[in-house]
């Protein structure tokens, strides 16, 4: 039973208007994702939902699914020229289709191939229109959604697309192009309110500057394209040692990194330290035939309100931490300021 005809209209304005909020203040690009397939699915009365991109080498990305009232981040490449989905693309309109069920998610079927029940599919127009991707939603009944139900399902993903849009455009404000890591705006964004806890509310945190040892020479021996990919797996080393949701890491610049760990004192921070150096120790950087060895060193600083709490002075100390390691013979952590090293 479509659980709208259980809902009067003015129930399901609050309840579309709720959803709405929930999409266009969310910048997480794959909460949004689940989050945009799981009110489609409600407002199609449960149905099997799916989710596409468009790449810029003319094809569909599936993004995800919504079946069964479970979220599945399925990544799937999809050819959709001589489709179906190639009309809605072009006449940006939606269309109902048969449902080509051995695709083994929503998709509709072209002329010779047939299908049951049918399949919904609707544009994700964005900014000036401009046709960003797709939404397949299947219905193994047959049955065609009403003029209310079109109207809902339209009003969300015009908002999904912007949502899209939105998050896509704040990743590339944010976001580090080759490594995915965050810029350092973000990190001083990020340390200034640490500074703030720490100064209402006590506590501690702390601060991991690294380095990647003779990285000139990784550039000079397998070229400036090798020393990009040694850069995006430490960039993956640091995301696998740090807490997801409340540490942060950055790209400081060029072979360095900063990374902020919150509520974190000295013996945790030296720990996640020691992970990811043994990690990057360990790790075959430069695969496919050209396997290289990478070491790193690392200066360290734990933050409490005792200490003079600027940014600027902060990343200065832990830098000359840094620094020291690589006096000392690099590939080593340092959280111990040098003799006559003012504070």
């Amino acid at each position: 039973m479509n659980p709208q005809m259980l809902l009067n209209q003015e129930d399901c304005l609050i309840i579309l208007n709720y959803a709405t909020r929930l999409l266009a203040l969310n910048l997480d690009r794959e909460i949004l994702l689940e989050r945009a397939l799981e009110a489609l699915s409600d407002f199609s009365a449960n149905k099997n939902v799916a989710l596409f991109t468009l790449t810029d080498d003319r094809r569909l990305s599936l993004e995800g699914l919504f079946s069964e009232r479970h979220y599945k981040a399925t990544k799937r490449e999809v050819l959709y020229e001589g489709t179906p989905l190639e009309e809605v693309i072009i006449n940006k309109e939606f269309g109902v289709y048969p449902n080509l069920e051995e695709a083994g998610f929503p998709m509709p079927a072209g002329r010779a191939q047939g299908g049951e029940g049918c399949c919904l599919c609707l544009p994700l127009a964005g900014a000036a229109t401009k046709i960003i991707g797709l939404v397949t939603i299947a219905d193994p009944i047959g049955h065609h959604p009403s003029t209310r139900e079109l109207q809902m399902l339209i009003i969300l993903t015009t908002v999904i697309a912007v949502s899209l849009e939105n998050a896509r455009l704040y990743n590339i404000a944010t976001r580090d192009s080759l490594t995915n890591l965050y810029v350092r705006t973000i990190f001083d964004i990020r340390m200034k309110e640490e500074i703030a806890r720490i100064k209402r509310h006590g506590g501690v945190f702390s601060i991991l500057m690294t380095d990647i040892d003779h990285f000139k020479e990784i550039n000079d021996f397998y070229g400036h394209s090798g020393g990009d990919v040694v850069l995006q797996e430490l960039a993956t080393i640091f995301r696998n040692c740090i807490r997801e949701d409340l540490d942060i890491v950055c790209r400081y610049g060029g072979d360095e990194f900063l990374t902020l760990m919150p509520e974190t004192g000295p013996d945790q921070a030296m720990e996640a330290a020691m992970r990811i150096h043994q990690q990057c120790a360990t790790h075959a950087f430069l695969k496919e035939g050209n396997t290289a060895s990478v070491t790193i060193s690392s200066g360290l600083i734990s933050v409490d309100n005792t200490m003079r709490l600027k940014v600027e002075e902060l990343v200065g100390r832990v830098d000359k931490l840094l620094y020291q390691a690589k006096r000392l013979g690099k590939n080593r952590i340092c959280n111990v300021m040098p003799e006559n090293t003012p504070c």
